[in-house]
């Protein structure tokens, strides 16, 4: 299996032609550069490239890129080679197309990353988690680097499309909705020296694409639901008391706990007051997707002054409804920031200590914290109590930690719980608290 790779530029440039060679990783890797001062439009040049390639699996690429994936080549073929059946790979991409035809308009539904540098700056552009030896599917991906199976598209470029935008949008949307499959992977670590930028031409090709896609648009793509299984543990010291509170579902709830947990010293409760325990797991109307009981006991016995411990929540259709809550300072001003909120793939496993919590959907509370809570009177069994209680707990001196790796779903029948917290009324929680240093701190210590 080889690998062509294409690429217009306005002169030739033999440093990035070796640049090209000397990190791929292979010794018959073939080059093609088409010289190109404005006179072709890079649909007409790429067309020249699906044609002329002797490879069928074809890069096309800027020429403006720095590639620090040593071997990126080869690791590229082997992720073709382990997913024969996609047509076309990118970095960066989307689930979702809105009718106006601009792909980045909610970032919640892209995926990967970007790296950029300009004017003496690097920085990245992170769309989504790592999934490290996985393809996540899309309809689009961005046309600085990308990956065509030459024997896979039913679309070539179209050359209704003049200059440089907008060519791999239509390229990707036509065979996709011919049923090519298109994904994002992330073996390839790439540097754009240039940061995207719209002009005139890049509004009209954006018309042109519109018109012509203007009966299939919007568009999305089903995203999958990531989670890891939960490795189980020996020391079972830790008594944990199991809360489920639900209207109708709490045998399916229950059934879900005991599917899932491998961890043996759990006590079912109706109340926590009913029995003491060392930690306490309320499942609020939201059922486990993997062993959360473990990974929740693991995160007590490692946390000293622990406080309320929250997992990642997904709806119906595995978008995130909760993956942690943030408290920022911006321009003078408290905002609540709820991390990943509507994102398929916006997560990176692992746990972050120090945040202010999360939705309560899930909440492990330690038996001193749960006292702490009493004591203030915050309903522990309203998943909009989550981030409040997590609030108050910090204000307490207790370390909340938020798990990315523990996964569950809400039920579908009560998404209408989706809390939306109210910033009059974390003022008012906060009074005279300092939050600018309580943000600070909570940074600080992220930053660690």
């Amino acid at each position: 299996m080889g690998l062509s790779v294409v690429v217009s530029t306005k002169q030739r440039d033999e440093e990035y032609v070796r640049h090209l060679k000397s990190t791929s990783g292979l010794k018959d890797i073939e080059i093609i550069i088409y010289e190109n001062p404005g006179k072709y439009s890079l649909t007409e040049l790429y067309n020249k490239g699906l044609k002329e390639a002797k490879n069928n699996n074809i890069v096309f690429c800027h020429d403006d890129l720095i590639i620090e994936t040593r071997g990126w080549a080869k690791k590229l073929l082997k992720v073709k080679y382990n997913n024969p059946d996609y047509g076309i790979l990118g970095i960066a991409g989307t689930t979702e197309l809105p009718e106006n035809g601009m792909w980045w308009t909610n970032w919640a539904k892209m995926m990967g990353s970007v790296w950029h540098t300009h004017e003496g700056r690097t920085w990245q552009s992170k769309y989504s988690g790592v999934f490290k030896n996985e393809i996540l599917d899309a309809i689009l991906v961005d046309g600085l680097f990308f990956l065509v199976d030459r024997d896979l598209i039913k679309k070539k470029f179209d050359d209704y499309f003049k200059g440089f935008h907008f060519y791999e949008i239509d390229f990707c949307v036509s065979n996709w909705l011919e049923g090519v499959k298109i994904g994002v992977n992330f073996e390839v670590k790439v540097i754009h020296k240039s940061v995207g930028m719209v002009n005139d031409e890049w509004h009209k090709n954006r018309f042109l694409f519109v018109g012509k896609h203007f009966t299939s648009l919007p568009l999305k793509q089903q995203g999958e639901l990531k989670f890891n299984t939960i490795k189980s543990i020996k020391n079972n010291k830790v008594k944990v008391g199991v809360v489920v509170n639900s209207a109708f579902e709490e045998d399916d709830i229950k059934k879900h706990i005991e599917d899932n947990c491998t961890y043996n010293n759990i006590v079912w409760l109706d109340r926590p007051e009913d029995e003491e325990c060392d930690l306490y797991v309320f499942f609020n109307e939201t059922a486990p997707l993997n062993d959360i009981i473990t990974e929740f006991v693991k995160i007590y016995t490692r946390t000293n002054n622990c406080g309320i411990i929250t997992a990642r929540t997904h709806l119906e259709d595995n978008s995130i409804v909760a993956n942690g809550i943030d408290l920022i300072a911006k321009d003078g001003q408290l905002v609540i920031n709820k991390n990943s909120l509507g994102s398929f793939y916006n997560f990176g496993g692992g746990y972050k200590t120090n945040t202010v919590g999360s939705q309560g959907y899930v909440m492990g509370l330690s038996k001193r914290a749960l006292k702490t809570i009493r004591d203030i009177g915050t309903d522990i069994t309203n998943p909009a109590s989550g981030f409040l209680i997590g609030l108050n707990l910090i204000k307490s001196g207790y370390v909340n930690v938020h798990s990315e790796e523990s996964c569950s779903r809400l039920l579908d029948e009560y998404e209408e719980l989706r809390d939306n917290p109210d910033l009059g009324h974390v003022n008012q929680l906060l009074g005279t608290y300092d939050y600018k240093r309580f943000i600070k701190n909570i940074q600080n210590e992220q930053q660690k």
